[in-house]
């Protein structure tokens, strides 16, 4: 089942293979979620993505999973539904 199908139909980001970590930086969690820089920053100024977790800056795995559970509607608040590609 794609994500897509998964989230009900929403319009949420393609992701290539995704390699499970125990913590993220900023790049690896939004390349993880598939978000574009663009939505991923405009999500984190909207405080839909949370500060880092971790005292080193990094999320942990924890929340980055929650953050995937709530990715169809993180998307839809910063692009509209639409994936931003660029």
């Amino acid at each position: 089942m794609s994500l897509a199908s998964a989230a009900g139909g929403a319009n949420v980001p393609p992701r290539n293979a995704r390699i499970d970590r125990p913590n993220y930086d900023e790049t690896q969690l939004r390349d993880w979620l598939g978000l574009e820089p663009g939505q991923f920053e405009e999500a984190r100024r909207r405080g839909l993505i949370p500060p880092p977790d971790l005292g080193d800056g990094r999320w942990s795995a924890v929340v980055a999973s929650e953050l995937d559970t709530k990715l169809a509607g993180i998307v839809a608040q910063v692009s509209g539904g639409k994936v931003v590609s660029g």
